[in-house]
């Protein structure tokens, strides 16, 4: 499914007669200098939420910019105004062709203009939304991806036998030695005195 994001992000990027570039990276890779504008940049981390009444939906919060570069022909609006234009095009041609059977959720789409966005002094616009999916797992396949097959129902002895078996570290015993209503840890951690300030 991520691939498919990806690719679909990409595609559309190739397509769209603004974009001359596309990333996939972490946000703070933004405006490092080598980027060809104007550009889409899709956001990573994508989180992804398995949903639905029978966790058949699978939701991935999507995060994209189009980012412009102003000129003295082109104010920082200007490239808001036509990144937005571009941004939203993008969502709606999600929602209209469906591609990959991809859909956007009712509700979930916002935008956050930009200007003097990172490093390049670029200005557009940040989108988001959850774009959801069929949960691609066939149930019928799990036991293939397992060596036993069918996981052992009666796996508490061997979970017993496992932790006996098993050489753990323990922690030391506590000497706990009450007295005068005072309890005292012998073997304890030694007790430093870190500074937090000047």
């Amino acid at each position: 499914m991520i691939k498919k994001i990806i690719y679909l992000f990409e595609r559309l990027s190739k397509q769209h007669k603004l974009i001359q570039s596309f990333y996939y990276n972490r946000n703070y890779e933004i405006g490092s200098g080598n980027e060809k504008h104007p550009l889409l940049w899709l956001e990573d981390p994508m989180y992804i939420n398995i949903t639905g009444s029978n966790n058949n939906i699978i939701e991935a919060d999507i995060n994209f910019s189009v980012l412009l570069i102003p000129n003295e022909d082109t104010t920082f609006v200007d490239c808001q105004d036509l990144a937005f234009s571009t941004g939203h095009n993008i969502i709606e041609y999600i929602k209209k062709y469906k591609p990959f059977g991809f859909i956007i959720k009712s509700g979930t789409e916002s935008a956050l203009t930009l200007q003097h966005y990172y490093d390049n002094n670029t200005a557009g616009a940040r989108f988001s939304f959850v774009l959801q999916n069929a949960n691609p797992a066939s149930i019928c396949l799990l036991d293939e991806h397992f060596e036993s097959g069918v996981f052992n129902c009666d796996f508490n002895d061997d979970y017993l036998k496992y932790c006996n078996d098993k050489e753990e570290d323990k922690v030391n015993d506590f000497d706990v030695t009450p007295a005068n209503n005072c309890t005292t840890f012998v073997d304890k951690l030694p007790d430093f005195t870190l500074r937090t300030s000047r």
